[in-house]
């Protein structure tokens, strides 16, 4: 399902291994996909904690079967 937000505080693009960084103060954030065209993402959750890397998976759907 969709995680209400209250506002966008940055964009990312994802380098040629799929993997990104973005520093961010501590709390919690939702990831979400800009646009509606495919492949599909639902919304993501990641805490963000003092001092420490957070690890966020992304599973993407193509719409392929």
């Amino acid at each position: 399902g969709s995680v209400p937000v209250t506002s966008k505080v940055t964009t990312f693009t994802t380098d040629a291994l799929g993997e990104f960084r973005v520093n961010l103060s501590p709390g919690q954030y939702v990831i979400r996909k800009d646009g509606p065209t495919l492949p599909s993402l639902p919304d993501v959750l990641a805490t963000v904690t003092t001092g420490k890397f957070t690890k966020v998976d992304l599973t993407f759907d193509s719409g392929l079967r």
